[in-house]
């Protein structure tokens, strides 16, 4: 037993000495391996600071390279920099035929469609491809200073942008044949008659509807529009009904027919007045309902259309202009009846539901002009000057407008005043009418102004002559009735700065504020006057009576004319 104790012990020591020396070696192995990973990271590193270097080298060779090639005169080194720039135009044209290929399958197919009276198929064809804004298309990559691409290549914008005109005119065309026949059925543009067929009707509002899906910039479709219209898209079935409306207003309003003529510009502004009213409950029933978004944002159709009118009065009242200008008469009656036109045609949005101003009227693009505005402005001074010459040569201007006192109970009007006041009023109308803040200033300092100082001037003066004429008590000419006269008169003069002053307190300008302080210096200075007449012949009056004068015998004998203004 022992023996065998002893034999366990010894294998045991023998299997402990073992252990530990296994332990030795591995703890040996694991430091071997350690110093060997540090090295190699320690390497790694080091090869990677050097391959940066080297990139940076090679970087900076490159770039010495490509300044020698800019820089160098070798003809051949010259010739390879030149290569390799075509062949980047190359590549960048062959992206750039691809696209205009596209294009052209585009337009090729649309012209098949046409062919086959397939509008709806064109249409839609049309607007996938065709719909996006020009800012989409990307302008061509290519140098356009090679002479290579710009002898056989076209940029994909320029290319779009025509392929655009060229589909367009397409199916307008297309349509407005088709169109043409419903039309004149109906006798368009006349009053739409109530028992027209109703097949007829329906056929046009489907043809309509399925051009409204054509709405596209008319920067791009209509180079040539005036800068009256104020609409950025183009409505397609409001250009369809205009289409044959701009034919018959050229062909009697542009011609040699007696309709064209200088004499009556009221013929084509009353012919486009009379579409407008006959039209205007066709688009707010049947046509507005064709282009109403569920968003809200659709586009008022009567508006558009009443532009596309209004832009044929313009187009025609500037044509004739430089025949005009000779003729001041014609001239300013031309005017007139574009303000006229435009009141009632604004008068006619107003009753139509979602209706817009125009940004830019008939009257604002005429006006607009500098050289025509100046000659209105001239042509209307002139006038006015020569009316208010006729006012202050009346030999009734100090009388009053109304023949019995009681007519009106506060406001005693002269005849100078009330005709001062009218042409004011017509003054001021024509005034109205610009849309420029300047050029309402230009035509109140040029024409109403003048016209308040002169009125002022001549108030001066009566007062002038009021203060020369005076007679003192004591004077052998001096009578009650003599200083009567001269009260009643200056309180007449008192009562038309009254009623000037009243029509000024409308405006709110500098310069007629002016105006109204001028008045109320002058009035005071009046009223001083009068009252100083009215004492004398007051105390003159007691004098010869004998005694103290009751306030209601004077208010009869001596204020009664003064009380009316």
């Amino acid at each position: 037993m022992e023996q065998l104790l002893f034999i366990s012990q010894e294998a045991l020591a023998d299997k402990l000495q073992e252990t530990a020396s296994l332990k030795a070696d591995a703890e040996e192995k694991a430091r071997l391996v350690s110093s060997h990973s540090k090295a190699c990271i320690s390497a790694i590193q080091t090869e990677a600071i050097q391959l940066k270097a080297s990139l940076e080298e090679g970087r900076v060779s490159i770039l010495k390279l490509a300044n020698s090639f800019k820089a160098s005169k070798d003809p051949k080194l010259s010739q390879l920099s030149s290569s390799l720039a075509l062949i980047k135009r190359l590549e960048a044209a062959e992206a750039e035929l691809q696209s205009l290929c596209k294009i052209h399958e585009s337009e090729e197919f649309i012209h098949n469609c046409i062919n086959r009276n397939d509008l709806a198929s064109a249409i839609d064809h049309y607007c996938s491809h065709f719909g996006l804004p020009e800012s989409t298309i990307k302008p061509s990559s290519v140098d356009l200073d090679a002479p290579f691409v710009n002898a056989h290549f076209m940029s994909a914008s320029d290319y779009w942008r025509s392929s655009i005109h060229k589909c367009h005119a397409l199916i307008h065309k297309k349509l407005s044949i088709t169109a043409a026949p419903f039309l004149l059925e109906i006798s368009w543009p006349k009053p739409i008659d109530e028992h027209s067929s109703k097949s007829v009707m329906s056929d046009l509002i489907t043809l309509l509807g399925l051009s409204a899906k054509l709405q596209h910039p008319r920067s791009i479709l209509d180079s040539s529009s005036l800068p009256t219209t104020p609409f950025a898209y183009m409505i397609e079935p409001v250009e369809l009904l205009l289409s044959p409306i701009r034919k018959h207003f050229k062909f009697h309003f542009h011609g040699n027919l007696p309709t064209n003529s200088l004499e009556r510009p009221d013929l084509y502004f009353k012919y486009i007045l009379k579409i407008m009213k006959d039209q205007q409950s066709f688009f707010e029933e049947s046509i507005q309902l064709l282009l109403d978004n569920d968003d809200g944002n659709s586009i008022n159709t009567t508006t558009v259309f009443f532009q596309g009118l209004v832009d044929l009065i313009t187009r025609k009242v500037c044509q004739d202009l430089h025949m005009l200008l000779d003729q001041p008469s014609l001239f300013l009656h031309t005017i007139e009846q574009v303000f006229l036109f435009e009141e009632q045609v604004q008068e006619l949005l107003s009753f139509s539901v979602g209706a817009t101003a125009f940004e830019k009227g008939c009257s604002l693009v005429i006006l607009g002009n500098d050289t025509v505005f100046s000659v209105w402005v001239d042509l209307e001074k002139q006038a006015a000057d020569t009316r208010f010459q006729k006012i202050l040569s009346r030999s009734d201007k100090w009388d009053l407008t109304l023949s019995k006192m009681y007519d009106i109970d506060d406001d005693h009007m002269t005849v100078l005043a009330d005709q001062t006041k009218s042409l004011l009023l017509v003054i001021s109308e024509r005034m109205s009418h610009l849309q420029l803040e300047h050029q309402r200033l230009v035509f109140l300092k040029s024409i109403q102004i003048p016209i308040l100082l002169k009125y002022l001037d001549l108030m001066k003066q009566e007062h002038w002559h009021h203060q020369s004429t005076f007679i003192p008590v004591n004077d052998a000419r001096y009578t009650l009735q003599f200083r009567g006269d001269r009260i009643s008169h200056l309180a007449r003069c008192l009562g038309s700065l009254h009623s000037i002053s009243v029509f000024l307190s409308t405006y709110k300008t500098e310069q007629v504020e002016k105006m109204s302080v001028l008045i109320q210096e002058i009035s005071k200075t009046a009223i001083d006057d009068i009252m100083l007449d009215i004492c004398e012949s007051l105390w003159e009056y007691e004098k010869r009576q004998g005694h103290r004068l009751d306030d209601d015998i004077f208010a009869v004998q001596v204020t009664f004319s003064v009380s009316n203004y």
